[in-house]
């Protein structure tokens, strides 16, 4: 095996056999918003099986292309259990050294075909897939296929990375796809604390939102008594003239956020690191 494009071919070819009489779906509202019903309703929870069969594809690959070792109904140690029962596992274990295995388990839960992704031992979650499966949260089964595969060529080419310091936390799945936590300076927490209607914000805006929520001119003057319209103009006052320094305050924090996730990813002493180089390299890689 010499690159992800001929390990990703052998996987499709795999994915022929495991995905045998399961059918793929289209964006169920590709132009609409979800109906209310739909955040309580799973239709049709046999669909999901699409994604075991593409995760057995994976395996079945990796064990083909000697890049690993297949394992079953492993008993594993979980770093932290998953926020979702797990019924059995499977782990690929690398043949190159400095890798990180690759684990998948199998879920019980109303969504037949649920997986969670993890690596390393203890296993480190990376992520559960679907991460809802109501109708409503229901984008079709590409998404859900190509993101699967976008976090295993994440282990497998080596990319993904797990820091974690105390409440902070760092992950890079890819290349192109990281997140962070536990970062919230000072300014993060006093801004928790301000009221919302004094920023304008509703309360199920968070700290990093990026809109304000603002309402000085939408009810008539009329509807309101003098005591109300004074308190009314004294509020959207106090509004302007705390949000320049609240997006100051955001956009500073953001930049500070992003050289401090830089700096410990260039220089991780004193962090927890679970990482892991490319399975494609040594004799089977370039």
């Amino acid at each position: 095996m010499r690159s992800v494009a001929e390990l990703v071919a052998s996987v499709d070819a795999a994915f022929v056999e495991t995905g045998r009489g399961l059918t793929g779906w289209e964006d169920p509202h590709p132009d609409r918003r979800p109906s209310d019903e739909e955040y309580s309703r799973v239709t049709n929870p046999q669909k999901w099986r699409i994604l075991r069969a593409r995760a057995e594809a994976w395996l079945n690959a990796l064990a083909a292309t000697g890049l690993a070792q297949v394992e079953a109904d492993v008993d594993l140690e979980w770093e932290e259990p998953p926020r979702i029962d797990v019924v059995s596992v499977q782990r690929a274990l690398p043949r190159v050294a400095g890798t990180i295995p690759l684990v998948f388990g199998w879920t019980r839960s109303e969504i037949d075909g649920g997986i969670v992704i993890g690596v390393g031992d203890p296993t480190v979650v990376v992520e559960v897939i679907p991460d809802c499966g109501c109708d409503a949260c229901d984008s079709g089964s590409q998404d859900v296929l190509d993101l699967l595969d976008e976090y295993v060529l994440g282990v497998v080419a080596g990319e993904y990375r797990r820091l974690r310091r105390g409440k902070r936390e760092i992950t890079v799945y890819t290349q192109d796809r990281q997140g962070w936590g536990g970062f919230d300076g000072l300014w993060g927490k006093f801004w928790r604390l301000v009221p919302g209607w004094l920023i304008g914000a509703s309360p199920s805006t968070t700290t990093d939102s990026l809109y304000f929520t603002t309402t000085d001119d939408l009810v008539p003057e009329g509807r309101f008594s003098r005591s109300g319209r004074r308190a009314r103009f004294i509020k959207g006052k106090l509004r302007r003239l705390f949000r320049l320094p609240r997006a100051i305050a955001r956009n500073s924090a953001s930049r500070r956020r992003c050289k401090q996730v830089e700096k410990a990813l260039a220089r991780p002493k004193g962090w927890h690191e679970v990482s892991g180089s490319s399975w494609l390299d040594g004799e089977n890689g370039q």
